[in-house]
């Protein structure tokens, strides 16, 4: 407590520190040179932050929602509905600058028009998170739009008059906070959200002084109408953002193009819309983005847990369980309207978690109720379930390091797999279990030392070089040399611990089956051969060898094996 208190006060000052110079410096040189209309709205933004920020810092919450409400680092709540509408104002006074000032060369216009639409695209994006949807990459497309910009302000004000240069360098001096802000100091520590949002607000609002210098510098005695105009956008803009139906498309748009819509309906009025999995550079993070309907106001408790279960044990490896974001907008279209909202969920992935394995990713809604956390219960989906109360999003697996292979395949199978070559023993027994250890591989080197000697094994060696997304089983055909009988016995290649479907290309890995022999299986000579069929509709995969020859009935002759009683 005292380390947070302590925190608390030097974000006060650093606040502080932070706004004093800055409404000094421009109440002396930039409010005086606005006109009367930019003056008054200027005037009103700056203070209208200062007292947001005020609030945000020195509220005592007495509910989650209230908390919420005022928390100056989250969406779609009343800090992040005055962000957007400050840059909305930007956009809304450049554009209108660009539109009155036809005496001025068309790269001038231009120019303001480019910046207009930067910033109502990141006013939109402040208060709906755009930027979330794209993933871990936002950052660097963000700064690449904001170098374009500062290049561009700067070689715009070379060639303009001095008198406008104190507007590129307002511009430029926001730009910079807003980059202090929105990345340098982006996660850098938790600490420092309040300082970090308290630039970006600050640095807008340097952006939103330069482009009323422009207007001013245009139109000093600007008509009645563009007055009403610039005056009535702030409240035009926050009911635009409260009516969310009117931007609920907008809103959707991205998961539609990204993610994979569903329709599963719990307890409490909440329904799950759509999801979308983000792109990772590696596995040791795994994003989630959850488009969730609530029907009522009812987020007291309401929280979500993703896990990561091991298919075969039904073991949980992983988890994220995180309270409802309440990303709302007040609506007004009647109780059957429910808008969309996002919700992030971060699975980290335990070093010792197998690999070549398939797992299940979970949902599941739940509800904490006097310090218990009830799970909520599916009521409707059209998705699988592992129970009433649990979704199945998806199923992955982690992949395994595999390395190179030269060997000459035995047989290459027609969706990608390879067998490279079987090593048969040559007598079994009857009535018991033979070990036959599996290698799908890609340059695997089989190891069998830690069998027992006497033990009857099949190493097949296997490799992969294509993704897989169907369910393949192997069989074993046993053919009884004497009397032209048969014996079957099929199975998944790697077990149940690893469907086909989610074989990847250059998979490399093994698998020891467990084959128990009838006990009437007549003694003698048996003929064996492998191969591969679609479990969807039993069709054989056709093999050829590696000269490119097909093996009749899309089977592979591996030699012969003795039985013996």
């Amino acid at each position: 407590m005292e380390l947070f208190a302590s925190t608390e006060a030097l974000l006060r000052i650093f606040v502080f520190l932070l706004y004093a110079p800055v409404v000094l410096i421009s109440y002396w040189k930039i409010i005086p040179r606005l006109s009367s209309t930019a003056k008054r709205i200027a005037t009103a933004f700056l203070a209208a932050q200062i007292i947001l920020i005020a609030i945000s810092l020195e509220i005592r919450p007495a509910s989650a929602f209230e908390r919420w409400l005022w928390d100056i680092d989250k969406e779609w709540n009343i800090p992040s509905a005055f962000a957007s509408t400050q840059m909305a104002l930007v956009s809304f006074a450049a554009l209108v600058t660009a539109w009155m000032a036809r005496a001025r060369p068309a790269w001038q216009r231009l120019y303001l028009v480019g910046v207009g639409l930067v910033f109502l695209y990141l006013g939109l994006d402040e208060f709906f998170s755009w930027k979330s949807l794209v993933g871990v990459s936002w950052k660097e497309r963000y700064m690449l739009v904001g170098t374009a910009v500062v290049v561009t302000t700067v070689a715009v004000a070379v060639r303009s008059p001095q008198r406008t240069w104190i507007w590129h360098l307002c511009l430029l001096t926001g730009l910079s906070f807003v980059a202090v802000g929105g990345f340098a100091l982006d996660g850098f520590d938790e600490h420092l959200y309040f300082l970090e949002e308290s630039l970006e607000l600050l640095g807008s609002w340097l952006v939103l002084a330069a482009m009323l210098g422009h207007f001013s510098d245009t139109a000093p005695m600007s008509k009645p109408r563009v007055r009403r105009a610039l005056y009535a956008l702030p409240a035009f803009w926050i009911l635009l953002l409260s009516q969310s139906a009117s931007i609920l498309p907008i809103v959707i748009s991205p998961l539609v193009v990204y993610s994979r819509a569903t329709a599963v309906a719990f307890e409490s009025d909440l329904h799950l819309r759509g999801f979308k999995r983000v792109r990772e550079k590696d596995l040791d993070d795994i994003h989630f983005h959850l488009f969730l309907s609530p029907r009522r106001w009812d987020f007291n408790g309401l929280g979500y847990s993703i896990h990561l279960i091991d298919q075969v044990s039904g073991e949980s490896v992983a988890r994220d369980n995180e309270w409802a974001d309440r990303q709302y907008g007040f609506w007004f279209s009647g109780s059957s309207y429910a808008p969309i909202y996002q919700q992030a969920m971060e699975l980290e992935i335990p070093p010792q978690a197998a690999t070549n394995r398939a797992f299940w990713v979970v949902l599941r809604a739940w509800r904490e109720k006097d310090g218990e956390y009830v799970h909520q219960r599916v009521l409707a989906s059209d998705r699988q379930l592992l129970d009433d109360t649990q979704v199945i999003l998806g199923e992955l697996v982690l992949p395994a390091a595999s390395s190179a292979t030269t060997s000459v395949p035995l047989a290459i199978f027609d969706n990608g797999f390879a067998l490279d070559g079987v090593d048969m023993p040559e007598h079994a027994q009857s009535g018991e279990i033979m070990t036959i250890p599996f290698a799908w591989r890609n340059g695997f080197t089989l190891n069998t030392g830690d069998l027992p000697s006497e033990t009857p094994t099949i190493p097949f060696a296997w490799r992969t070089t294509a993704r897989a997304s169907e369910d393949y089983a192997q069989f074993l055909h046993f053919g009884h040399d004497a009397s032209g009988t048969w014996w079957v016995y099929d199975q998944q290649p790697l077990g149940n611990r690893l469907p086909t479907r989610l074989w990847y290309n250059g998979l490399a890995d093994r698998e020891t089956w467990q084959v128990p022999l009838p006990a009437d299986l007549a003694p003698g000579q048996y003929k064996v051969f492998t191969g591969l069929y679609r479990q969807s509709d039993l069709e054989r995969v056709s093999v050829s060898d590696a000269d490119g020859r097909s093996f009749l009935d899309a089977r592979v002759p591996l030699g012969s094996l003795t039985i013996e009683r």
